[in-house]
């Protein structure tokens, strides 16, 4: 089937040894990183080579400290593979974080009201989570299309976007 968009939120679990065929790969180590680089790739480049536009949730902030140590070390091994390949990132940690950057279960939600937006286990989000997280990226998806212009017309580059050029 065809794809036009591909919105992707994966890495909330990997942060934790693989087991690709017999040998264990430790977490965070080179050869972690490397099966890790080449495995997301593979998927990116089958979705980008099928000309879908392909758009990557960034992990939002974990409970504990532990967690999010480990979200975080995922998160820039996603970035590097997502930056070679030109592929966008939305940036969860800001809107679901506490104004100093810390975890926080609590956040205004699409209404605007201040309530919990996560579970007590520090990782899941609840329903209204949910909807804000969709908001975000329905947002960023939205303004590029805007940015695209009418069917048929080529959009200008990032750079001619921010400039004017």
């Amino acid at each position: 089937q065809e794809i036009d968009i591909a919105i992707i939120m994966l890495g909330s679990n990997d942060g934790q040894d693989m087991r690709p065929f017999t040998d264990r790969l430790a977490f965070g180590g080179p050869e972690w990183k490397a099966a890790y680089e080449k495995e997301m790739g593979a998927m990116l480049d089958l979705l980008k080579a099928q000309g879908s536009a392909v758009y990557w949730i960034g992990l939002p902030p974990m409970g504990s400290a532990e967690a999010d140590r480990k979200a975080r070390e995922v998160s820039a091994v996603q970035e590097g593979v997502l930056k070679a390949r030109g592929v966008k990132l939305i940036d969860l940690r800001p809107p679901f974080s506490a104004p100093d950057g810390s975890y926080t279960d609590s956040g205004q939600t699409v209404d605007g009201q201040f309530m919990r937006l996560r579970e007590r286990n520090g990782f899941a989000f609840m329903k209204v989570g949910n909807d804000k997280l969709a908001k975000v990226v329905l947002d960023v998806v939205r303004a590029d299309i805007a940015s695209a212009g009418p069917p048929g017309t080529v959009a200008a580059t990032e750079a001619e976007q921010v400039t004017g050029a």
